[in-house]
Protein backbone atom coordinates (compact mmCIF):
# COMPACT_ATOMS: atom_id res chain seq x y z
CA UNK A 1 0.00 0.00 0.00
CA UNK A 2 2.88 2.33 -0.36
CA UNK A 3 5.32 3.64 -2.36
CA UNK A 4 8.67 4.85 -1.62
CA UNK A 5 9.77 8.33 -1.23
CA UNK A 6 13.15 9.94 -1.29
CA UNK A 7 12.15 13.31 -0.61
CA UNK A 8 13.93 14.89 2.81
CA UNK A 9 11.74 16.66 5.32
CA UNK A 10 12.89 20.18 5.23
CA UNK A 11 13.63 20.80 8.65
CA UNK A 12 15.10 24.43 8.39
CA UNK A 13 12.44 27.80 8.14
CA UNK A 14 12.28 30.76 9.36
CA UNK A 15 10.04 31.78 12.56
CA UNK A 16 7.34 34.09 11.94
CA UNK A 17 5.31 34.57 15.79
CA UNK A 18 2.80 37.02 15.50
CA UNK A 19 1.85 36.95 11.43
CA UNK A 20 -1.20 35.61 10.37
CA UNK A 21 -1.24 32.53 7.90
CA UNK A 22 -2.71 33.55 4.66
CA UNK A 23 -5.48 31.92 4.57
CA UNK A 24 -6.58 33.88 7.90
CA UNK A 25 -6.25 36.70 6.34
CA UNK A 26 -8.49 36.00 3.71
CA UNK A 27 -11.77 34.01 5.14
CA UNK A 28 -13.35 33.38 8.48
CA UNK A 29 -14.96 30.25 9.44
CA UNK A 30 -18.20 29.56 11.82
CA UNK A 31 -18.75 26.46 12.98
CA UNK A 32 -21.71 25.00 14.72
CA UNK A 33 -20.96 20.92 15.89
CA UNK A 34 -24.69 20.17 14.87
CA UNK A 35 -23.42 20.22 10.89
CA UNK A 36 -23.26 17.26 8.67
CA UNK A 37 -19.18 16.89 7.23
CA UNK A 38 -19.57 15.11 3.73
CA UNK A 39 -18.21 11.65 5.07
CA UNK A 40 -17.04 9.18 2.91
CA UNK A 41 -18.30 5.23 3.53
CA UNK A 42 -15.41 3.02 4.67
CA UNK A 43 -13.33 1.63 1.75
CA UNK A 44 -10.05 -0.22 1.42
CA UNK A 45 -7.02 1.12 1.98
CA UNK A 46 -5.53 3.22 -0.94
CA UNK A 47 -1.67 2.75 -2.25
CA UNK A 48 0.32 6.25 -0.33
CA UNK A 49 3.80 7.41 -1.11
CA UNK A 50 6.09 5.90 2.14
CA UNK A 51 7.43 9.56 2.91
CA UNK A 52 10.31 10.01 5.34
CA UNK A 53 8.65 12.70 7.86
CA UNK A 54 9.94 14.07 11.27
CA UNK A 55 7.82 14.87 14.26
CA UNK A 56 8.04 17.83 16.75
CA UNK A 57 11.01 15.83 18.42
CA UNK A 58 13.04 16.30 15.49
CA UNK A 59 13.04 12.07 14.94
CA UNK A 60 12.24 10.86 11.21
CA UNK A 61 10.04 7.66 10.25
CA UNK A 62 8.35 6.30 7.19
CA UNK A 63 4.65 7.35 7.14
CA UNK A 64 4.32 3.39 6.54
CA UNK A 65 5.99 2.64 10.31
CA UNK A 66 3.90 5.57 11.70
CA UNK A 67 0.28 4.26 10.64
CA UNK A 68 1.34 0.39 11.21
CA UNK A 69 -0.88 -0.83 13.23
CA UNK A 70 -2.87 1.43 14.73
CA UNK A 71 -6.24 3.26 13.97
CA UNK A 72 -4.68 7.16 13.38
CA UNK A 73 -7.00 10.29 12.95
CA UNK A 74 -5.01 12.53 10.24
CA UNK A 75 -5.30 16.22 9.71
CA UNK A 76 -3.63 18.82 7.67
CA UNK A 77 -2.61 22.10 9.76
CA UNK A 78 0.44 25.10 10.06
CA UNK A 79 1.01 26.52 13.14
CA UNK A 80 1.00 30.49 12.14
CA UNK A 81 -2.72 30.03 10.94
CA UNK A 82 -5.18 31.58 13.43
CA UNK A 83 -8.64 30.52 11.99
CA UNK A 84 -9.43 26.95 10.63
CA UNK A 85 -6.03 25.59 11.76
CA UNK A 86 -7.27 26.55 15.36
CA UNK A 87 -10.84 25.07 15.09
CA UNK A 88 -9.06 22.27 13.46
CA UNK A 89 -6.52 21.60 16.83
CA UNK A 90 -9.54 22.38 19.35
CA UNK A 91 -11.21 19.93 17.29
CA UNK A 92 -8.59 17.23 18.35
CA UNK A 93 -8.16 18.17 21.86
CA UNK A 94 -11.60 17.24 22.19
CA UNK A 95 -11.29 14.03 20.48
CA UNK A 96 -7.47 13.45 22.54
CA UNK A 97 -9.85 13.32 25.72
CA UNK A 98 -12.94 11.62 24.14
CA UNK A 99 -10.64 8.57 23.00
CA UNK A 100 -9.49 8.14 27.05
CA UNK A 101 -13.14 6.19 27.25
CA UNK A 102 -13.41 4.62 24.35
CA UNK A 103 -9.96 3.46 23.23
CA UNK A 104 -8.95 1.11 25.87
CA UNK A 105 -5.78 -1.07 24.10
CA UNK A 106 -3.99 2.48 22.87
CA UNK A 107 -5.19 1.53 19.31
CA UNK A 108 -5.67 4.84 18.15
CA UNK A 109 -3.35 7.64 17.51
CA UNK A 110 -3.78 11.57 16.16
CA UNK A 111 -1.28 13.37 14.10
CA UNK A 112 -1.19 16.44 12.42
CA UNK A 113 0.94 17.10 9.43
CA UNK A 114 2.11 20.87 8.40
CA UNK A 115 1.46 21.73 5.37
CA UNK A 116 3.68 25.01 5.96
CA UNK A 117 7.37 23.01 6.28
CA UNK A 118 9.47 25.81 5.44
CA UNK A 119 8.41 27.63 8.37
CA UNK A 120 7.18 24.46 10.32
CA UNK A 121 11.01 22.94 12.09
CA UNK A 122 10.36 20.73 15.04
CA UNK A 123 11.38 23.01 17.10
CA UNK A 124 8.51 25.55 15.92
CA UNK A 125 5.79 22.39 15.90
CA UNK A 126 7.03 21.60 19.89
CA UNK A 127 6.08 24.92 20.60
CA UNK A 128 3.02 24.86 18.76
CA UNK A 129 2.02 21.74 20.97
CA UNK A 130 3.16 23.27 24.10
CA UNK A 131 0.81 26.65 23.83
CA UNK A 132 -2.15 24.23 22.27
CA UNK A 133 -1.92 21.75 25.42
CA UNK A 134 -1.14 18.55 23.50
CA UNK A 135 -0.91 15.67 25.10
CA UNK A 136 2.41 14.14 23.21
CA UNK A 137 1.96 10.50 24.13
CA UNK A 138 -1.44 10.00 21.25
CA UNK A 139 -0.85 13.02 19.19
CA UNK A 140 1.78 13.74 17.14
CA UNK A 141 2.78 16.48 14.80
CA UNK A 142 4.51 15.88 11.66
CA UNK A 143 6.46 18.18 8.98
CA UNK A 144 7.83 16.71 4.87
CA UNK A 145 9.61 18.38 1.80
CA UNK A 146 6.41 19.79 0.62
CA UNK A 147 6.51 17.65 -2.56
CA UNK A 148 6.04 14.92 -0.33
CA UNK A 149 3.20 16.19 1.77
CA UNK A 150 1.57 16.67 -1.81
CA UNK A 151 1.63 13.71 -2.72
CA UNK A 152 0.63 12.23 0.51
CA UNK A 153 -2.25 14.69 0.64
CA UNK A 154 -3.49 13.91 -2.61
CA UNK A 155 -3.41 9.88 -2.29
CA UNK A 156 -5.70 10.90 1.04
CA UNK A 157 -8.40 12.67 -1.79
CA UNK A 158 -6.91 16.26 -0.48
CA UNK A 159 -5.85 17.90 -3.76
CA UNK A 160 -5.03 21.57 -2.79
CA UNK A 161 -2.90 22.26 0.61
CA UNK A 162 -2.23 25.65 -0.81
CA UNK A 163 -2.13 27.73 2.79
CA UNK A 164 -4.22 30.44 1.12
CA UNK A 165 -6.97 28.14 -0.35
CA UNK A 166 -6.76 24.82 1.30
CA UNK A 167 -9.96 23.24 2.74
CA UNK A 168 -10.46 21.12 6.24
CA UNK A 169 -10.60 17.44 6.10
CA UNK A 170 -10.22 14.51 8.26
CA UNK A 171 -8.89 10.82 7.34
CA UNK A 172 -9.70 7.97 9.96
CA UNK A 173 -7.00 5.84 8.46
CA UNK A 174 -7.74 1.94 9.94
CA UNK A 175 -4.37 -0.42 9.59
CA UNK A 176 -5.90 -2.91 11.60
CA UNK A 177 -8.50 -3.61 9.97
CA UNK A 178 -7.23 -2.05 6.76
CA UNK A 179 -10.05 0.51 5.85
CA UNK A 180 -10.20 4.18 5.76
CA UNK A 181 -12.66 6.77 5.70
CA UNK A 182 -12.55 11.12 4.50
CA UNK A 183 -14.69 13.48 5.96
CA UNK A 184 -14.35 16.82 4.35
CA UNK A 185 -14.87 20.13 5.89
CA UNK A 186 -14.64 20.90 9.93
CA UNK A 187 -16.17 17.83 11.93
CA UNK A 188 -16.88 18.13 15.17
CA UNK A 189 -15.11 15.37 17.44
CA UNK A 190 -18.29 14.10 18.41
CA UNK A 191 -19.05 12.90 15.29
CA UNK A 192 -15.22 11.14 14.69
CA UNK A 193 -15.28 9.67 18.31
CA UNK A 194 -18.36 7.60 17.26
CA UNK A 195 -16.98 6.72 13.85
CA UNK A 196 -13.68 5.58 15.77
CA UNK A 197 -16.26 3.87 17.93
CA UNK A 198 -18.10 1.36 15.82
CA UNK A 199 -14.30 0.31 13.89
CA UNK A 200 -14.29 -3.33 15.39
CA UNK A 201 -10.78 -3.36 17.14
CA UNK A 202 -12.31 -0.87 19.16
CA UNK A 203 -15.65 -2.67 19.36
CA UNK A 204 -13.62 -6.18 20.51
Amino acid sequence: LVKTDNDAPVVSGENVDGKKGACCETKSVEVNNNTNPNISEYQELPEIPDILMVNQDGYQRRISEVLKDKITVINFIYTSCTSVCQILTSNFRQLEKALDSIDKNNDVQLISISIDPGTDTPDRLRQYADKQRIDLSRWTLLVSGINSIERFSRSLGFSNIDKSTHAPGVVIWDDIDKRWQRFVGITPPHILSNEIGKLPAIKG
